[in-house]
């Protein structure tokens, strides 16, 4: 009878059943052997507010949050600024609240989660009065800036627990164009090396098409990396050198590489008469190493510098830019250098002397409060003298 079972569709029915339900059985054994444990927890890779609560429990990863944002706030690694050219506005990190719970109940497993910032009560616009009473907000008001945006994204910062945010309202104008200005505009005198002027013009506008060189924030402008692959002339590098350092020098660019000829043509020009005291600049790409011109914009703004036609044997350029919160001077000083004078039995040797010259252009830097932030030399140029030879007979 049992053989006869054993054999029958009912049997093998039911053996079958047993297999599978054996199979089910270690699939779910499996399964919670590698993933049960961590039913209630957050998965991995999850984070709030830059904190890593992968593993924990949710009463377990609030408490985690919380010790740190509690760190966070008491921290003084930690720097919120805002600001404009350089002065800047420091944010009290404890008018913040921090909603933990709220940030706790849209969490997003295996990512990163912000935190929830708000300012409590009436603190934002206590804020907002205290940055437009800032020093450096003497010539804006509310209309001159998104203000609002500019708080909003320190308070992202802040739902990540960031170190450091620094705001700079020049990035937040509401109308950007029309705060700048020109700065500084000159009219360098094209010398007679250079003869073809609506040449050199064009060979500029193959590098520059608009006109318009624009000088990025702590940008190192360097003239023969920019014009490394054209067919200008050296003496046409060194104009176009010349009338940017002119341009530049009464603001705070740190010129950062330059070289001068301290020989004066005095076929063209006296001494007294030389127009390149304080603008002579000498950029040669052939030779060894090559000469170059260069500087740095020093702060985090954007300038423009336009290029006119050269007209009237003059090259016309314009810095353009958010007018200066410092106030900016330069001095040029000229010192004659008297010649020596020599004696000579030789008639042929006779020549008559000539001064040379020692030139110094001394920059100075006053801050918003009027107080020398910066007070030094920041071009030197030395002519030297040529003797006089005087005949006194055999």
């Amino acid at each position: 009878m049992f053989a006869n079972f054993k054999n029958s569709n009912l049997a093998y029915f039911i053996y079958t059943l047993l297999v599978a339900a054996l199979g089910i059985g270690s699939l779910v054994f499996f399964w919670f052997m590698v993933t049960g444990f961590n039913v209630g927890v957050y998965s991995e890779n999850t984070l709030v507010g830059s904190v890593y609560i992968g593993g924990l429990t949710e009463e377990e990863a609030i408490e985690k949050v919380n010790d740190r944002v509690n760190q966070w706030l008491a921290s003084d690694r930690v720097l919120f600024q805002i600001g404009y050219q350089g002065y800047y506005y420091t944010f009290d990190r404890d008018l913040l609240v921090f909603d933990i719970q709220r940030s706790f109940s849209d969490i997003r497993d295996g990512t990163m989660n912000s935190l929830i910032v708000t300012y409590r009560g009436d603190n934002r616009n206590l804020v907002k009065n205290e940055i437009l009473n800032a020093t450096f907000m003497h010539d804006f008001n509310a209309n001159t800036f998104y203000l609002d945006n500019a708080i909003d994204a320190v308070l992202v910062a802040a739902s990540q627990m960031k170190t450091f945010s620094r705001q700079e309202l020049h990035s937040y104008f509401v109308n950007a164009p029309a705060h700048r200005t020109t700065l500084n505009e000159i009219n360098y005198i094209v010398p007679p090396t250079v003869t073809n002027h609506a040449a050199f013009y064009d060979r500029l506008l193959s590098v520059y098409p608009e006109g318009v060189i624009t000088i990025e924030p702590f940008e190192l402008y360097s003239v023969l990396s920019v014009f490394e692959n054209t067919d200008i002339s050296s003496s046409e590098l060194s104009v176009f050198a010349g009338a940017l350092l002119s341009l530049i020098t009464p603001t705070h660019f740190n010129i950062f590489e330059r070289s001068f000829n301290s020989a004066v043509d005095l076929q063209r020009y006296t001494m007294e008469s030389y127009p390149y005291y304080g603008k002579n600049v000498r950029v040669n790409a052939l030779t060894t190493p090559p000469i170059d011109f260069s500087f740095e914009n020093n702060k985090n703004l954007t300038y423009f510098i336009e290029f006119d036609t050269i007209t009237n044997n003059r090259l016309t350029m314009r810095l353009i830019g958010f007018e200066y919160v410092n106030r900016i001077t330069v001095e040029t000083f000229v010192v004659p250098i008297p010649y020596d004078t020599e004696t000579t039995t030789k008639i042929e040797e006779v020549q008559p002397g000539q001064d040379g010259r020692i030139v110094t252009v001394h920059r100075k830097i006053y801050d918003i409060a009027g107080n020398l932030i910066f007070d030094s030399d920041i071009i030197f140029e030395f002519y030297p003298a040529d003797k006089a030879v005087v005949y006194v007979g055999e």
